[in-house]
């Protein structure tokens, strides 16, 4: 795993995430009572639910009494399942590594989805200790029936944190997009990500960055300001890199690609401007082809 750099902590004050437990419903009584509020659980409350070996450590309770779990096998990097009780239906995620699941921390738990207030979203922070920008991320699960809600980004984006950048009523979800971050690093100083807003619409999470200026301004002119004072080729292609895809998020797609189309001759060292060449080139494709921006190199994994 890659270690983020130096520059690319000091470029973003912000840390995130994401792979997906898989989580499947397990109905244990087709009647569904009222949930109750306020019970004080214990480790033993959920060691039915579970396989042998793992032991409940953290739980959450809703204000409508469902009850979040999550149990593991040993303190440190080790599998960690997630349990939704809900009345009388419990759903139990697949066993997943991590080295800590947190529920709502740093974030609205409960936190309203929609402008009526009527879904609320529920942040379940999973790290997996590996310091690096997937390392940690963040699912959320809405109710009434407490599904994962599905986000139509696709691979090698990682929900980060709840906002509500512009004061809706409604709760914004940022999301990281990590596609980017697999780089040379003896040729870019940092890992290069950008950030996607994504609304709530519709039972699933919508791009919405062209809405959210007041997040993405920040970054875009300290990148545009980094790379008219570099000299360092390295450094030169990481502000690129990050003013083209935080460009292209914002919808301005071929001013992007057409700004770093200039950058290889920005460039001496014969590694670094064919590197470069090789991204503008596979840019220029992805923009003719009305494709996403992803790198030359991305190959989506399945998710665990």
């Amino acid at each position: 795993m890659r270690i983020i750099s130096v520059i690319l902590i000091s470029m973003f004050l912000i840390s995130c995430g994401g792979t997906n437990p898989d989580i499947s419903e397990n109905n244990i009584n087709e009647e569904t009572e009222t949930p109750i509020v306020n019970i004080e659980y214990t480790a033993e409350d959920f060691a039915e639910y579970l396989p042998a070996g793992f032991t409940a450590y953290n739980w959450e309770t809703t204000e409508t009494g469902t009850v979040f779990a999550v149990a593991r096998e040993s303190e440190d990097y080790s599998p960690h399942i997630l349990l939704i009780k809900n009345g009388d239906t419990v759903k139990i995620s697949k066993p997943f590594m991590a080295i800590n699941v947190e529920f709502g921390a740093g974030k609205s738990w409960d936190a309203n989805l929609d402008k009526d207030g009527k879904v609320l979203g529920y942040a379940v922070s999973i790290d997996l200790g590996t310091g690096d920008i997937p390392g940690y991320f963040v699912k959320i699960f809405a109710s009434p029936d407490f599904s994962e809600i599905p986000c139509e980004l696709g691979a090698g984006y990682v929900a980060r944190d709840f906002l509500n950048i512009d004061g809706s009523e409604g709760a914004d979800l940022l999301f990281i997009d990590t596609r980017w971050t697999d780089v040379p690093l003896d040729l870019v100083a940092g890992q290069p990500f950008t950030q996607a807003v994504c609304e709530y619409k519709n039972g699933k999470f919508v791009d919405a960055t062209t809405n959210h200026p007041n997040q993405m301004d920040p970054g875009l002119k300290q990148f545009k300001e980094g790379l008219q004072v570099s000299v360092d080729e390295n450094t030169v292609l990481y502000y690129a890199i990050n003013l083209m895809l935080t460009m292209h998020a914002m919808g301005k797609k071929e001013e992007a690609v057409e700004g770093f189309a200039k950058i290889p001759d920005q460039l001496s060292d014969e590694r670094r401007i064919k590197f470069a060449k090789e991204i503008s080139e596979h840019a220029a494709s992805c923009l003719s082809k009305n494709k996403p921006l992803t790198p030359p190199w991305f190959n989506p994994k399945p998710e665990p």
